[in-house]
């Protein structure tokens, strides 16, 4: 019978390497088209294989892997090919199972979901820039959730960016800073960086680089110590307590706030004005390192030295 022949074909060791061989096919085919820039193809396989969870999932997974080369700015959310790709996503049995609305789906790793998430968010900062009256606003409920679904699945990539900003001032991707509501400093700052590579720095310029940057330095530290799972690591660590270290003299010595020796950056990362009443600096400098010290204590289980 044509149905017992077909399902010892299924059975078959062979039939099952079969089956893994053209799932491979088909995921190094997505990779070759990405790499040349063939969205629309990805597309048509999307569509071809709509009805496959395991194969959409994996071209999913293919796409986030590679979502910079496609969703890096916002606008790359507008164009064509792009709004083809998402239509075939949002197509698929695995979104329509489960809704094509973010904020109604429930917690999941789906790879879809993170290009689906990746694409609103984009999609929110194009249209905020380029306003349009016939181009109705994305719900806020829906930019909610495309911001748990990007800070779920793409954890790591946020945590190792923000970190970077942290320790060595490295600007993120704009996604990232997106999210966490400072690409408006990241792109002025690009540009006066950009402006002191082209011609002679001003002390204009530099005082305002160095602001920013301790302004950035403070925003990604929050970000860090509050998406961490695991002990942060051991520089970091140190970076913090060694800032603790000259806040603690700093109160004990308002007065050599102004001296040279004492790092710009991290007075304004502090908020501690040199040319400020000293009375004022005072209550600045205790208000920082008894926050700085308290941070400390919920990172490291030491007990705190505000006190001492």
């Amino acid at each position: 019978m044509a149905w017992w022949h077909k399902l010892r074909q299924l059975l078959r060791p062979a039939g099952a390497a079969v089956d893994f061989l053209q799932w491979k096919a088909i995921m190094t085919e997505a990779q070759m088209r990405i790499d040349s820039g063939d969205l629309q193809g990805v597309a048509d396989m999307l569509r071809r294989h709509r009805r496959s969870d395991t194969i959409t999932t994996g071209l999913g997974q293919q796409l986030v892997s590679n979502i910079s080369r496609f969703l890096g700015c916002p606008l790359d959310a507008a164009d064509k090919e792009v709004a083809a790709l998402i239509e075939a996503l949002q197509a698929t049995s695995v979104v329509k199972r489960n809704s094509q609305h973010l904020e109604r789906v429930a917690p999941n790793d789906n790879p879809l979901y993170g290009v689906l998430a990746m694409h609103t968010l984009l999609l929110d900062a194009y249209q905020e820039r380029h306003v349009q009256n016939d181009t109705p606003q994305l719900p806020a409920a829906e930019l909610q959730a495309a911001t748990r679904i990007l800070e779920r699945q793409f954890r790591a990539d946020i945590f190792r960016e923000l970190y970077d900003m942290a320790m060595e001032h490295r600007l993120p991707s704009y996604y990232v800073a997106r999210l966490y509501s400072c690409e408006v400093e990241c792109d002025i700052l690009q540009d006066l960086r950009r402006d002191r590579e082209c011609g002679m720095p001003t002390p204009q310029v530099e005082t305002s680089i160095l602001r920013l940057e301790a302004y950035l330095e403070k925003k990604a530290e929050e970000v860090v110590e509050r998406l961490r799972e695991a002990p942060l690591p051991e520089c970091y660590l140190q970076k913090l307590d060694a800032e603790l270290q000259v806040l603690g003299w700093l109160a004990r010595f308002p007065e050599r706030v102004e001296d040279p020796h004492i790092s710009e950056r991290l007075l304004a990362k502090y908020e501690i004005n040199p040319g400020w009443p000293q009375v004022v600096r005072e209550v600045q400098t205790e208000q920082a390192f008894r926050a700085l010290d308290a941070r400390l204590v919920l990172l490291t289980g030491r007990r705190p030295y505000a006190e001492e």
